[in-house]
């Protein structure tokens, strides 16, 4: 008779993890089918995108200005998150501009990583032409410089 109770009990943790195992299999069901369309999405854009670039090149019309505007909507598209939009687009566009042949958004952002590091030298050498009067202020631009050389560095590296 005591033990009765404990036989409810069990019968119904055993239908609860049987429910909980039903759960996880559905979900995990749903989740592999959703990530088997978004990988035939990919695959079918990446195809349709190779087969339209490939009738573009055959095809005898102006190539350059799709360049110009699919460089400027990268442009657009890289500096649309950014803190300071216009500085961002004069500088790309002033890359793309100088070589034409950037068309990839690793290219540009090369472009953006050596312009960054031209800036800090401006940066640098505007500060360094100060005259420091306190021996607190000149030790304080020595750390920073050294932190901007390091900044500098790991830019180098990430556009080499």
């Amino acid at each position: 008779m005591v033990f009765q109770d404990f036989d409810h009990l069990s019968e119904r943790m055993k239908a609860e993890r049987q429910r909980k195992f039903r759960k996880r299999v559905t979900i995990s069901a749903i989740s592999a089918f959703v990530l088997i369309i978004l990988i035939a999405a990919g695959v079918f854009g990446v195809v349709s995108q190779d087969n339209g670039e490939d009738s573009s090149k055959t095809s005898p019309s102006s190539g350059a200005p799709k360049g110009i505007s699919r460089a400027q909507k990268m442009i657009s598209t890289i500096c649309g998150c950014t803190a300071y939009k216009n500085s961002c687009n004069d500088t790309l566009s002033a890359a793309a501009e100088k070589d034409p042949s950037i068309d990839e958004p690793k290219e540009f952002l090369k472009a953006s990583i050596a312009a960054t590091i031209v800036e800090l030298d401006k940066a640098i050498k505007k500060v360094e032409s100060n005259d420091f009067n306190a021996l607190e202020t000149e030790a304080a631009f020595k750390v920073c410089k050294k932190a901007i050389d390091d900044a500098k560095e790991e830019l180098n590296r990430c556009v080499s």
